[in-house]
């Protein structure tokens, strides 16, 4: 009998060790097979990569998206105009530099800014004419290599605007880097004269000759502070403004939905300097 006992006990443990090496085994059949390694890799590496890629769009962020110290002129740099001042030559600035002289630019097509009004606001030497609206990259014998970013915007979801200036050879010239549109054009030098002749020497006097007869004028009263209208046309496509620092002459462009400047600087009655700009 007790012999029987043992021999139940010993089966019985028997069986039990059976059973967990037949479950062990099985755990380990199913661990090991193919398809499941695959799929155990295959979800290791799509969270790694869904890492990767939410630390990339974060780095994207960061690059995209530049501090006020990045985008901060360079005061201490110093150019024709006071107030034309380059960004200061960050990492953030460079790399904008270095990306956008490899975009595709715009199409333009300058004959839209080539009426009678627009072509007043442009300066000119020999060989060159500097006209406002007007792409600055179909200049010809002028290379904007050498530009740099004058202002920058992030727009978000709009992207990015730059706005660029190179000053070389007498003359600065600010334009939008995309269309290459000039927005801004000045020189103190005689070489360059605007479309009616009048160049950085010339007196206040000769400047009213040339425009008086086209434009309503209006000057500056020192005694009362105030603008009066001396001159006025019947169709006044000019408004011409007088004073003894500056005689500017002004117009609205429809196509360009702003107003066009040039600014004749005075200083004793002569023109020291000549501003072109437009908005």
């Amino acid at each position: 009998m007790k012999r029987n006992e043992k021999t139940i006990t010993f089966l019985f443990l028997s069986f039990l060790f059976l059973i967990s090496c037949s479950k062990e085994t099985t755990g380990k059949e199913i661990t090991n097979k193919p398809g499941d390694l695959e799929l155990i890799q295959s979800s290791q590496i799509k969270e790694e990569t869904e890492l990767n890629t939410q630390i990339e769009k974060k780095e994207a962020i960061l690059e995209y998206e530049p501090t006020d110290e990045d985008v901060y002129p360079d005061l201490d740099r110093v150019f024709l105009y006071k107030d034309w001042h380059p960004l200061k030559q960050t990492d953030f600035i460079k790399g904008v530099k270095e990306r956008i002289k490899n975009q595709e630019k715009k199409e333009k097509d300058d004959s839209l800014y080539d009426d009678e009004f627009t072509t007043e606001f442009s300066l000119h030497d020999e060989t060159r004419n500097f006209c406002i609206y007007h792409n600055v990259r179909n200049i010809k014998n002028y290379s904007i290599d050498d530009f740099e970013i004058y202002h920058y915007v992030n727009a978000g979801n709009m992207g990015e605007f730059v706005w660029s200036f190179q000053e070389t050879e007498g003359i600065s010239v600010e334009w939008v880097d995309d269309s290459g549109a000039i927005v801004k054009i000045g020189t103190e030098d005689s070489r360059y004269s605007t479309k009616r002749g009048i160049k950085v020497g010339d007196s206040a006097e000769k400047i009213m000759e040339a425009y008086e007869d086209d434009c309503t004028v209006e000057e500056y009263n020192y005694d009362d502070e105030k603008w009066e209208t001396v001159s006025e046309k019947e169709y006044p496509c000019m408004l011409l403004s007088k004073s003894n620092e500056c005689i500017s002459l002004n117009i609205g462009n429809d196509r360009a939905e702003g107003m066009m400047t040039l600014s004749y600087m005075l200083e004793d009655g002569v023109v020291l300097k000549i501003i072109i700009q437009g908005s």
